[in-house]
């Protein structure tokens, strides 16, 4: 068996996530998922404090265009073009914020993209 530990600081979706993982670990029996949440205001300084003493989770939620790249060129996180094949399929526009800025790889995998829109009333 094996364990994977995830960190998030998204505490708002910790009853979701560990419905997720549940049904992850059913279809995986092998795998357990140690998922733990900090909330925001501390979860950059734990995540950081972690990693520079060699004890951070295997798999980290970042947000991509503050966080992502001091913990690349840190060398904290391992390019994922190569390992995870699934990401050619994605629209590069989705990718751009796990991307290094420096090398180009893909450093992460979205979760989730903001959409810019606006809505009008033609009839004011």
């Amino acid at each position: 068996d094996s364990t994977v530990t995830l960190w998030s600081w998204r505490t708002e979706d910790e009853a979701a996530m560990h419905r997720i993982f549940e049904a992850f670990e059913k279809k995986n029996p092998d795998i357990k998922v140690n998922i733990q949440f900090t909330p925001d205001a501390d979860y950059q300084n734990r995540l950081s404090t972690a990693l520079r003493g060699g004890h951070g989770p295997d798999i980290a939620q970042l947000k991509a265009y503050g966080e992502l790249q001091p913990f690349i060129e840190g060398g904290y996180l391992d390019a994922l073009d190569d390992s995870v094949a699934e990401l050619k399929n994605m629209p590069d526009a989705a990718l751009g914020g796990a991307r290094g800025r420096a090398d180009g790889k893909l450093y992460g995998v979205p979760y989730s993209v903001p959409m810019m829109g606006v809505f009008y009333n033609e009839d004011i």
